[in-house]
């Protein structure tokens, strides 16, 4: 990570190593947020692919239904 450039007035030292240290803690600590996020934002996908997955088997077994009904009446006939 690149310093930042910046200018504390009247040269005070102790405020500009704090300041530092707050901006390298906030950049270097893993947030949990961001874990959990990543990992709804994985399950989101797959449960939207395999829903998706189930509506296509289902239309398709819907229609050979439909199709077998309608040989079964002109078998019928």
């Amino acid at each position: 990570m690149q310093k930042l450039g910046f200018h504390i007035g009247n040269g005070n030292s102790y405020a500009r190593e704090r300041i530092e240290s707050d901006i390298q803690d906030i950049a270097f600590t893993p947030s949990r947020q961001i874990l959990v996020h990543k990992y709804w934002k994985t399950i989101f996908i797959v449960v939207f692919v395999l829903s998706k997955v189930f509506l296509a088997t289902s239309i398709y077994f819907f229609l050979e239904y439909k199709h077998a009904q309608e040989k079964l009446t002109e078998v019928r006939k």
